[in-house]
């Protein structure tokens, strides 16, 4: 059994995102959207043990590894939505367009996404 299945990494994400809030809680745009790197750093917060049994980084532009956590969640995330798969039918992908802006940096400039376009999701409910 993969890591995504025996951990329930979809349940664990979809409470990620439908806790992401933002200052205007009703607004008329919806829920707000997460990177791959925030829904990362969510869930390393909020399940440790899982997130050590995993054994990837977060990841980063400076990670110096081929695969990390965010990479995994946004490619896993982004082929079961593309399949329409009843498992993420609650979520919801795009991405960020790269145009006029610098690699986005999370936890205080601690990692610095390698990606210019990145994935984004959010929690449709």
């Amino acid at each position: 059994m993969s890591w995504w299945n025996q951990f329930d990494m979809v349940g664990k994400i979809e409470n990620i995102l439908s806790s992401c809030r933002n200052e205007h809680t009703d607004h008329h745009l919806g829920r707000p959207f997460m990177t791959g790197y925030q829904i990362a750093i969510a869930f390393a917060r909020e399940h440790p043990a899982e997130f050590r049994a995993i054994d990837l980084k977060i990841g980063g532009r400076d990670l110096g590894e081929r695969t990390s956590l965010s990479q995994q969640i946004a490619r896993n995330l982004s082929m079961h939505i593309r399949e329409s798969s009843p498992e993420v039918c609650r979520i919801e992908g795009g991405f960020l367009s790269g145009a006029d802006i610098d690699p986005l940096s999370f936890r205080d400039g601690e990692i610095v996404s390698s990606v210019k376009e990145p994935a984004i999701f959010r929690y449709r409910g």
